[in-house]
């Protein structure tokens, strides 16, 4: 079991619908910015260097998919839309929502 909280406050909504969803697992976001460093840093290296920074790569990977981080953009428009948020209004400024939206967002945060 899994339990949530759904923060009644609404001060960390912040820009657009697709970002504070985005956001809303910074677990994952930081783990795809190091996997992305990885990558990039990894194509200079040789040797011993290369060696240790594939194993840093495995690692990161083996922690990213556990949170089934590959899914991640799937997860969140599967939950956007099944609360009622149609993709058209994905960008919308998220502060400009009613209250009873940013409830509902943060519902949807939540369930990410």
């Amino acid at each position: 079991m899994t339990v949530g909280y759904v923060e009644q406050d609404f001060e960390s909504i912040r820009g657009s619908i697709w970002q504070f969803m985005f956001s809303s697992c910074p677990e994952i976001v930081g783990l795809r910015s190091k996997l992305e460093k990885l990558e990039t840093e990894s194509e200079k290296l040789s040797g011993l260097d290369l060696k240790s920074s594939l194993d840093d790569y495995a690692r990161i990977t083996g922690r990213y998919e556990q949170l089934d981080g590959y899914n991640y953009e799937t997860r969140i428009k599967r939950i956007l839309i099944g609360l009622g948020y149609a993709e058209s209004c994905w960008n919308q400024d998220a502060a400009s929502l009613s209250g009873g939206q940013k409830t509902r967002l943060m519902l949807a945060a939540a369930l990410l």
